[in-house]
């Protein structure tokens, strides 16, 4: 059987309306590309056996194009083991994660994008436009922009373990021959951490700008809410994990400054913050979309 371009993996947990609505948009964007072009994998670590059973139907409810493959995990895996399940399992030459609260921005412009997937000269990685909407019915805003994330990825990696300007993992389509695996002693850096060794393995990369992906932030069931409190400790304690393990999150560029907590990085790290507070200002006052 030929290989797809793309594998679409969605880690479900307990959120069926979500995945309904992801695999929609998915089956939208499948239905403007070739034949066979798209394959979803479906890793259910539901606790729910009734949002299982809802998320089962849907997947098996889809349409011939693309191929669904449904597996719930018994017992559950975790969020970041069933991340990786989902990559072990994929066949396509570029992967994309993604979750219930996230869906295609644009499904018929990704298809003009998933048909240059086949190309020999693709880069590794595209890193696609990530629109956030921060309440139900409101506009929808910008994570950050493309280009300028891509420079920040090709030229300062370690700088993400400051400040996440790629977002999600959705954010990215991954050559599978150069994706890594997420680290599961991470919480909150797990993202950028393997964004960063993504970086040390991958050639190009490349900014789309057309379309992307749409995140629904449901602030009740996110990991900032789940962690409350202890969000700053944990990413203190977490970015002291980097530092001492070593390897490519450790060395990449820029990494050394902003892993450490020293008097001379103080002010810098201050001055960082305002302006990307100022950034944040300016996208809710002039929304650039």
């Amino acid at each position: 059987m030929t290989a797809p371009l793309l594998s679409v993996l969605i880690p479900a947990y307990n959120q069926p309306a979500g995945v309904e609505r992801l695999l929609a948009g998915v089956c939208v964007m499948a239905g403007h590309a070739a034949p066979g072009a798209v394959e979803v994998l479906v890793s259910d670590d539901s606790t729910d056996d009734v949002a299982a059973q809802r998320i089962e139907a849907a997947c098996t409810a889809t349409p011939v194009q693309p191929a669904v493959r449904y597996r719930r995990q018994v017992p559950s895996l975790g969020a970041v083991p069933n991340w990786n399940h989902l990559l072990d399992q994929a066949r396509g030459r570029y992967v994309w994660l993604l979750h219930h609260d996230e869906e295609p921005d644009a499904p018929e412009v990704l298809a003009v994008l998933l048909a240059e997937l086949g190309q020999p000269e693709c880069p590794d990685v595209f890193l696609l436009r990530c629109r956030v909407q921060h309440r139900p019915g409101s506009v929808p805003r910008l994570h950050f922009p493309p280009a300028w994330a891509a420079f920040m990825l090709g030229r300062w990696p370690g700088y993400l373990l400051r400040r996440n300007v790629i977002g999600p993992p959705s954010a990215l389509w991954i050559k599978r021959s150069v994706a890594v695996h997420y680290n599961p002693a991470l919480v909150w850096l797990v993202d950028v951490e393997a964004y960063v060794r993504l970086r040390a393995g991958a050639g190009r990369v490349q900014a789309w700008s057309r379309a992307g992906v749409l995140s629904r932030v449901q602030a009740e069931l996110s990991i900032t809410a789940s962690l409350g409190r202890r969000r700053e400790q944990i990413a203190r304690y977490e970015r002291l994990h980097i530092a001492q393990a070593g390897g490519a999150s450790s060395t990449a560029a820029g990494a050394g400054f902003w892993l450490s907590d020293g008097f001379l990085t103080a002010l810098p790290k201050a001055l960082e913050t305002l302006l990307w507070w100022a950034w944040r200002v300016g996208q809710r006052l002039w929304p650039w979309r």
